[in-house]
């Protein structure tokens, strides 16, 4: 065998293996379909879609650390399903491998199910549960599907078992559910869900990797009140450049709510969110001032200037869905690409260049 022949041997060999040690590489993909996973079974183990019958389309996924969630992993999948006469958007966002809420959006015909639900949404509500129970290991489901037992039909009502409350709402084509757990008075959320046309619209379980540090209210409405109106007198905001400081408080009215917030990481508290109204609308189109105090300490949260525009204060931002910016999950992969094709040129020049010292 010529020497010219031995060396393209020789380049072929080289260039096989670096092309297969792109398989090699590491799987950029791989929380990816971890979080697509835990949405498709989801789907069909709690809603019972049938997959099967549809083509599932992964249409991003985004990966976030929340400093407000104490740093844990923050995903939001998004999918599209589609088959004949029916297609269907998912939005999953999980925190810590956990599920906070699951968005399904028919856009087009009727879901298609593994096995039909009950045309009684209560009924429908309640498999739902039980289904969910199993699907997150949860024990705390047992006293809110409880609830579901104390009525028989969708109506505008209210009904609570033990510590647990919820409040049904109908509007027609859209009926919710939403569960709270009451702490001597204080109200956390539970689960929600929201059903369009008889069909599971949204789920949401946002409160469910929390954990409640103390409920002892030691700071009362008054108190709160009072603390909070001294802090919006020294407070200031700045419209372009200009510090506004110059403002009248007024006595009344003023608006107060007990909820449980994240002081510590995953761990709630009991916090007075107090609204304390100006005589007048101020630069930056202000009108109102909250104040965030918490009912154990008395300690200020935060102090914000509320627009007319209904600017969210920092508890409504923490509670709030976060959306984080698109993450390319494709540059690794391009990279590792770039590597191969300049190790292939290489391998190829340093052949060419023994082939023509070889013929000299």
């Amino acid at each position: 065998m010529s020497s010219s022949i031995k060396s393209f041997h020789v380049a072929f060999v080289l260039i096989a293996v670096l092309v297969l040690s792109l398989s090699w590489m590491p799987n950029v993909y791989s929380t990816e379909w971890s979080a697509e996973k835990r949405t498709l079974s989801f789907l069909t183990d709690v809603v019972m879609l049938d997959l099967a019958s549809y083509n599932v389309e992964l249409l991003h996924h985004n990966v976030s650390y929340p400093v407000e969630y104490g740093g844990i992993m923050e995903e939001e999948i998004s999918l599209e399903l589609k088959t004949n006469g029916s297609q269907i958007r998912v939005i999953a966002c999980f925190r810590n491998k956990t599920l906070a809420f699951c968005l399904i959006s028919v856009r087009e015909g009727s879901p298609v199910y593994t096995k039909a639900p009950p045309t009684n949404i209560v009924d429908s509500a309640k498999s739902i549960l039980e289904k969910y129970q199993t699907y997150s290991e949860s024990s705390r489901l047992q006293e809110i599907k409880g609830t579901l037992d104390q009525i028989d039909k969708v109506k505008e009502t209210t009904v609570t078992s033990g510590n647990v409350k919820l409040q049904v709402s109908n509007s027609g084509r859209r009926v919710s559910f939403n569960w709270e757990y009451t702490y001597d008075s204080v109200e956390v959320s539970g689960p929600t869900m929201v059903f369009f046309d008889g069909a599971l619209y949204n789920f949401v379980d946002i409160w469910n990797i929390f954990t409640v540090g103390n409920t002892a209210i030691k700071v009362s409405e008054k108190e709160a009140i009072n603390i909070a109106k001294e802090t919006a007198k020294n407070f200031s905001w700045t419209v372009d450049g200009v510090e506004i400081n110059d403002f009248v408080i007024l006595e009344d009215p003023v608006q107060t709510k007990m909820s449980m917030q994240a002081r510590e990481p995953l761990t709630l508290y009991p916090h007075w969110r107090v609204n304390v109204y100006l005589d007048t609308v101020y630069p930056g189109g202000v009108s109102s001032i909250a104040v965030g105090v918490w009912a154990d300490t008395g300690e200020v949260r935060y102090c914000q200037e509320l627009s007319l525009g209904g600017r969210l204060s920092a508890e409504e931002t923490q509670s709030a869905t976060i959306v984080p910016l698109p993450h390319d999950s494709t540059g690794q992969t391009n990279l590792y690409q770039t590597v191969i094709l300049i190790a292939v040129i290489l391998v190829l020049t340093m052949v060419i260049v023994s082939i023509k010292k070889r013929h000299k």
